[in-house]
C-alpha cells in the first residue's frame, strides 16, 4: 500500500509541481507527500476513494518535479557546452 489510498491523505490540498505532478497533505505527518511514497506505520485504508482517484494520485507522485532553477540557467549552461565542444573539435586537429 502506498500514500495514494491513505485516509490521511488529503485530496483538496494539492501543491502542483513547478514541470509536472504534483503532492498532497497527510494530516498525519502534517507536512506534504507524494501519492507514490510507501505506507507509514499508521496507514489505514481509504474505502471512500476509488481505485481510479488511487492511481491517479499515485501516478502524479511518480511524476512529480519542483524544479526550481530559471531557464536562463539552463540556456547558459547549453551555450557553455557548444563552446567547450567546438574548442576541443579545433584542438584535436
Amino acid at each position: 500500500m502506498t500514500c495514494s489510498s491513505c485516509k490521511y491523505l488529503k485530496e483538496e490540498k494539492r501543491v502542483e509541481g513547478k514541470v509536472c505532478g504534483a503532492c498532497y497533505y497527510c494530516s498525519n505527518f502534517d507536512k506534504y507527500v507524494k501519492g507514490s511514497d510507501n505506507k507509514c506505520e499508521k496507514h489505514e485504508r481509504n474505502y471512500g476513494r476509488n481505485n481510479y482517484n488511487c492511481d491517479k494520485i499515485y501516478n502524479e507522485g511518480l511524476e512529480y518535479y519542483d524544479d526550481d532553477k530559471p531557464i536562463a540557467i539552463y540556456i547558459v549552461e547549453l551555450v557553455l557546452f557548444v563552446i567547450l565542444a567546438i574548442i576541443l573539435n579545433i584542438c584535436s586537429f
